[in-house]
């Protein structure tokens, strides 16, 4: 069995980088988006504004999960929604398409 170090080294790493995809990553594409698909700022970043907004409103259910002792289910259930969200991401070229993926972007990750 790995070492309680190793474990949480593995769970800090996985963090960075889901943090690096899930939201910095998107802010990182804004412009690329404005400028290929021709949407405004505004309009793309309202994405982004629906994914926190889901990310707020689950907050509360989430932890509640967690102090229950489903934590893992929680952190499998956001790696699939975060996965499902940026599998649209990259197949979205229209807005609905692109707001309909921004909710996976705001699952709250522990």
């Amino acid at each position: 069995m790995p070492s309680y170090r190793t474990i949480i080294s593995a769970l800090s790493v996985g963090q960075i980088l889901v943090w690096a995809v899930m939201y910095y990553g998107f802010s990182s594409f804004v412009l690329p988006m404005q400028r290929d698909m021709g949407w405004s700022q505004p309009d793309i970043m309202g994405a982004f504004t629906v994914g926190l907004m889901v990310w707020g409103l689950a907050t509360y259910a989430v932890g509640a999960a967690i102090d229950r002792g489903r934590g893992r289910e929680v952190l499998t259930g956001g790696a699939l929604l975060g996965a499902a969200g940026c599998a649209l991401w990259s197949q979205a070229y229209n807005l609905p398409l692109l707001y309909t993926a921004g909710p996976c972007w705001g699952w709250p990750w522990p």
